[in-house]
């Protein structure tokens, strides 16, 4: 009973978030009129509009970069010799972009293979060789579930497997 008074009155809510039960409550819990306030809202209230927008066009521009990133890593790993221009600034201009130096690490925010120390390449085999596991893991199972599986495109992995058996194969895969 004692901790029951600790507790406040109200939830302590984010500003984003109270305005949003202010708007559900003004819109009788409509949450499309609710959407449509918050969004007006946004014209004049620079709290809410930091709260709420600037949190996306900042994962909006990080998800860009990883997209760059992975495209720059697969460009990297897959080079295929370009024919050069007679002038030879063509290959230049592309093996300043597509050396082996640029080659972005996982999970850093911008450090490149050129600019690895041992410790970050060594932090690379660690990322990898926990995806490698994954990976086999998954593998295995996918091999379990075709194995039960005939060869018709009208049989579904739902109509042969019930999500028991599924399950124990995905945990005999696990224990391997």
């Amino acid at each position: 009973m004692e901790a029951a008074r600790s507790l406040p009155d109200e939830p302590t809510y984010s500003y984003h978030i109270k305005r949003a039960v202010e708007a559900l409550e003004q819109s009788g819990g409509d949450w499309e009129a609710a959407a449509k306030l918050l969004r007006q809202r946004l014209e004049t209230d620079r709290e809410l509009y930091d709260a709420l927008v600037e949190p996306l066009i900042e994962e909006a521009i990080w998800q860009t970069i990883r997209s760059a990133t992975t495209l720059t890593r697969h460009n990297l790993w897959n080079r295929d010799p370009q024919p050069d221009d007679p002038s030879g600034l063509t290959q230049l201009a592309r093996s300043n972009l597509r050396t082996l130096y640029n080659y972005a690490l996982p999970g850093g925010r911008g450090k490149v293979l050129g600019d690895a120390t041992y410790r970050d390449v060594d932090k690379c085999i660690g990322h990898h060789a926990v995806y490698e596991a994954t990976n086999r893991q998954r593998r295995r199972w996918f091999e379990m579930i075709r194995d039960k599986l005939p060869e018709d495109d009208k049989v579904t992995v739902r109509k042969v497997l019930k999500d028991k058996q599924l399950r124990r194969m995905l945990n005999s895969v696990k224990e391997d």
